[in-house]
């Protein structure tokens, strides 16, 4: 993200040297002189603006200062940007319906769950008190004989 800036006013890269600060004033000035362009309100605009620019960047001092602004604002276009896109996504997420379960899906769910049930009455019935340890009936005639 880029703040325009003075530099961008001057045609300048952020690590120029004042000698092409000062060659882009010098160049941009003799084209948006107002001699040269009387009744020219752009270049009236134009040329507050180069003055405004040069006197910043001319003086270390004010340069520095500008250099931190600039890096200030950057920061702060960063973090919009990242806020903007992480709330984008959240609404993206928030509007997105959620996965629908599909038949195929439902039918192994409800057959695995017979198979527990099934299981579990299996396992019941073995284990029930009174299964395999229960002594085993004696036959009538047997017991008719032993009564006697």
């Amino acid at each position: 993200m880029r703040v325009h800036s003075h530099y961008e006013n001057l045609k300048v890269s952020r690590d120029a040297p004042p000698a092409v600060i000062r060659a882009a004033y010098r160049a941009l000035t003799q084209q948006y002189h107002p001699d040269r362009n009387p009744g020219d309100a752009k270049a009236q605009r134009v040329m507050g603006m180069l003055n405004r620019g040069y006197e910043v960047l001319s003086d270390p001092a004010r340069r520095r200062a500008h250099d931190a602004w600039i890096r200030e604002e950057e920061a702060a276009l960063l973090r919009q940007h990242d806020e903007a896109v992480r709330r984008q996504a959240l609404r993206r997420a928030q509007d997105e319906p959620p996965p629908a379960a599909s038949r195929h899906g439902l039918r192994k769910g409800r057959v695995a769950g017979l198979a527990a049930v099934a299981l579990l009455l299996v396992a019941a019935f073995v284990w029930a008190p009174g299964g395999s340890d229960a002594p085993a009936p004696k036959p009538r005639a047997a017991a008719a004989a032993a009564s006697r």
